[in-house]
């Protein structure tokens, strides 16, 4: 069962460490240094608008639910288990049709998302194969969310509506396998980080297991938003030639991911520190949908 599903996501900022070797190796490749430090910006500018989101929430929490009996429930999606991402939520009563809630989620180690059916489309290429194979990736989300009860009872038991804000960051690694024109064989580490910004709306349903327990369900929730980022990867180059340095940029520009685009620099041809950097933007579409919530009322 699905509780989340994003359109493929990509990716943002390099380790400073990693733009000091692109830097080293490539002298001449300060665009990509500017690109990236206005990428760190405005993933900052994101950071901050989660956090100030989370905060106000916090507060108003606070300030709005100090003698409601049972205020707060920390939940548990338990469908999260099939999608290998971990789900947790903290919700807090504010009025009798009204509260908020702050849900984190995590992987670690994870395959790429619809590995199978990537492997589907490899026609049998080994470099692909081999590239989506020893592809993992580390997962992180924010969803902070604002809830309105419909029904004739109090919160947190009902239907409600839940306009909500994401953000989702993913690190990933991946060898990147690239066969040159004299047919030798390489293969690339790259590292990549994904950050996404978001918002949407949800509609769901809770229940009363008792005094102490609900079950939440989150029957639909679509939203819209941004992403961009990076890949980075160093590697022994010294078997390229220039063409075979284009060949592998028009490469990976090629890779069709819908409405996004790909901008690919290959740098330290025929050397030991060659470098391969691809920054990818594009909007973050997904769908929170499908999710019980297992939760404990205090």
């Amino acid at each position: 069962m699905r509780t989340n599903f994003n359109y493929p996501s990509c990716c943002t900022v390099l380790l400073s460490t990693k733009i000091i070797i692109s830097l080293r190796t490539n002298p001449c490749n300060r665009k990509g240094l500017l690109q990236k430090l206005t990428h760190m910006k405005n993933n900052t500018t994101r950071w901050a608008t989660v956090a100030f989101a989370a905060v106000a929430l916090i507060f108003s929490a606070k300030n709005s639910s100090a003698q409601i009996v049972g205020a707060n429930i920390i939940k548990f999606n338990v469908t999260s288990f099939a999608t290998n991402h971990y789900m947790f939520q903290y919700e807090r009563v504010l009025s009798p049709k009204h509260s908020i809630a702050i849900g984190i989620g995590f992987s670690s180690g994870a395959d790429i998302p619809f590995k199978s059916k990537l492997l589907e489309q490899t026609d049998g290429n080994e470099d692909a194969i081999n590239a989506i194979e020893s592809t993992t990736f580390d997962k992180l989300t924010i969803t902070p969310e604002y809830r309105f009860y419909t029904g004739s009872k109090e919160a947190p038991i009902g239907f409600y509506v839940a306009p909500f804000m994401r953000y989702m960051h993913m690190s990933s690694d991946q060898v990147y396998p690239f066969t040159t024109g004299d047919g030798v064989y390489h293969e690339i580490p790259v590292v990549g980080t994904f950050d996404c910004f978001g918002a949407g709306a949800m509609i769901g349903i809770q229940w009363s297991l008792g005094k102490s327990l609900t079950l939440d369900w989150w029957i639909l929730g679509p939203f819209y938003g941004i992403q961009d980022g990076s890949f980075f990867g160093t590697g022994d180059l010294t078997g390229y030639t220039v063409q075979d340095g284009i060949d592998l940029e028009a490469d990976i520009e090629s890779i069709d991911i819908g409405l996004w685009t790909i901008d690919a620099t290959v740098a330290g041809i025929g050397t030991t520190q060659g470098t391969v950097d691809a920054t990818v933007n594009g909007p973050y579409v997904g769908l929170r949908a499908f999710g019980f919530a297992l939760g404990f009322r205090f």
